[in-house]
């Protein structure tokens, strides 16, 4: 993502339906649903394994970055093809969740690149603020294919922002649908990888429906793009997430805050089911902190190294396919050497792990 030169912008009355700049001649060609909380820091990936494996779910709310600096270089965000010039602005002018957002205008195209999300049933979410009037087209893009380093591409989604008012898909049969200017509406896709499937949804209105990679290619999201191609725009609350599952509600938080020690406590009471994993984010320094909920629904936990109350927190519901293939036996049978004092044999059924559950100390 280095290049130095951008291809030339797009007219402002190009005719509908054609694709961008740089969807034109190419020929080239990451259930699961996060309950976001009072998002005021959250830009990170969560990941039940390491960031990057494939099908982690993502989301970035550009809370944790510099207000006023460059997102290229910050959370795993480019330039188009490694363009350095390609550039948007992390900003606090219009945001959805406190206190950032992302602000495209000129030159900025900035990418995501999401490796692994080949199966599958997932919601796409964006949040997107469009000040009035607008002088030329400005997009919301995924890939099924990207490369940067090769410098090849494919789109699945291209929704154009036209100048005439409306939101359209550059690709598919659809209905053009009026934008909201001047306030934050959703970019909602539903994608059905198995089926290679999607609909897409503007300000909670269908826009298309049909093939998800219907310029061919890989069946697979591959890559967030932010076009601006010329006019001001904002994006918040980015998710990546699995279709199907909306996680419960946390019904307690305790937090006690040592200055002194540079640590805080954390108890969480949940409502959830017991065997749902909870991610934890700290305000200072955009830390994750897992916690599992044991069998009562009870989760503890000591961050170190901040001060101050953690402000966030996202629940992952267990994803179809992964985790335990047989549910928990019995509390009573469960047994287990070696615990100590202060912990007892659970039951456990952890998504992010295989095989059947298994009793452990806690």
């Amino acid at each position: 993502m280095r290049i130095q030169v951008l291809p030339a912008p797009l007219r402002a009355d190009r005719a509908a339906g054609a694709p961008s700049r740089r969807a034109q001649g190419t020929g080239q060609g990451v259930s699961i649903m996060h309950a976001i909380r009072q998002v005021t820091c959250l830009s990170v990936v969560l990941a039940v394994t390491a960031a990057g494996q494939a099908q982690d779910p993502w989301f970035d709310t550009f809370n944790c970055y510099q207000t006023g600096s460059g997102l290229i270089g910050q959370g795993g965000w480019d330039g188009w093809y490694h363009d350095p010039n390609a550039n948007g602005l992390v900003t606090d002018e219009q945001y959805l969740s406190y206190p950032n957002s992302v602000k495209v205008a000129d030159a900025s195209d900035l990418c995501q690149y999401l490796a692994g999300y080949e199966t599958g049933q997932w919601t796409i979410r964006a949040w997107h603020y469009v000040p009035a009037p607008l002088s030329a087209s400005t997009y919301f893009i995924v890939n099924n294919e990207y490369d940067p380093d090769s410098r090849t591409a494919q789109w699945a989604i291209e929704l154009n922002f036209r100048p005439d008012g409306t939101v359209i898909d550059d690709f598919r049969a659809h209905t053009p649908r009026p934008i909201a200017f001047n306030g934050w509406a959703e970019i909602r896709i539903e994608v059905d990888l198995d089926a290679n499937v999607q609909a897409t949804y503007y300000n909670g209105e269908l826009v298309s429906e049909g093939t998800w990679a219907v310029r061919g290619g890989a069946v697979a999201i591959a890559n967030f793009d932010l076009f601006s191609n010329g006019p001001i725009a904002f994006f918040d609350d980015l998710s990546l997430a699995r279709a199907g599952v909306v996680c419960e509600q946390i019904k307690s938080l305790k937090q006690k805050v040592n200055e002194k020690k540079q640590q805080i406590k954390l108890k969480l009471k949940s409502t959830m089911d017991p065997q749902k994993l909870l991610h934890w984010v700290a305000q200072q320094g955009c830390r994750v902190v897992d916690l599992v909920t044991n069998a009562r629904g009870k989760a503890k936990a000591t961050v170190k190294g901040l001060v101050g109350h953690v402000d966030s927190v996202v629940a992952e519901c267990p994803v179809p396919g992964r985790g335990c293939s047989q549910t928990c036996p019995d509390k009573t049978s469960c047994s287990v050497s070696g615990c100590t004092a202060e912990e007892k044999p659970i039951c456990r059924c952890l998504n992010n792990e295989q095989g059947p559950a298994q009793c452990r100390c806690e």
